[in-house]
C-alpha cells in the first residue's frame, strides 16, 4: 500500500544531543599497553540505560583479562555514577592504571 509523506517539515536542525567534553582524550590516544593488552590495571567502562530509562548499570572491563565488574545505579547523574564507580573497585585487588570511558 502506498504511503504519503509526512505533512510538515522542520525548518530548523535538531541541534547535537551531546556536547563535547573539555580535555578529553580520545580514544586512541590510550596507552599502548592498554591496546596491547599486555599489562593488568587498564580498565574500560561503559554505562548501560534500561528500558524507558527506568535502571541504568555501569560496567568496567579489565582489558587484559576481561574481568567484569557491574553496579546498578538509580540515576545517570555523574555523582551517582562516581559513587557507583568507586564501590564497585572498592572490593579489585589488582592495580587500577586507567580506565577508558566509552561513549
Amino acid at each position: 500500500m502506498r504511503q504519503s509523506r509526512k505533512k510538515r517539515r522542520n525548518r530548523y536542525g535538531t541541534g547535537h544531543s551531546r556536547h563535547t567534553i573539555l580535555g578529553r582524550k580520545p580514544i586512541e590516544e590510550r596507552p599502548r599497553s592498554a591496546k596491547n593488552r599486555s599489562r593488568l590495571g587498564h580498565w574500560e567502562s561503559d554505562t548501560i540505560e534500561g528500558k524507558k530509562g527506568t535502571g541504568f548499570l555501569v560496567t568496567h572491563v579489565e582489558r587484559k583479562t576481561g574481568y567484569l565488574v557491574m553496579e546498578h545505579l538509580e540515576d545517570k547523574q555523574s555523582a551517582t555514577l562516581n559513587a557507583g564507580s568507586v564501590k564497585a573497585f572498592q572490593n579489585i585487588p589488582g592495580p587500577l592504571n586507567d580506565i577508558t570511558n566509552c561513549q
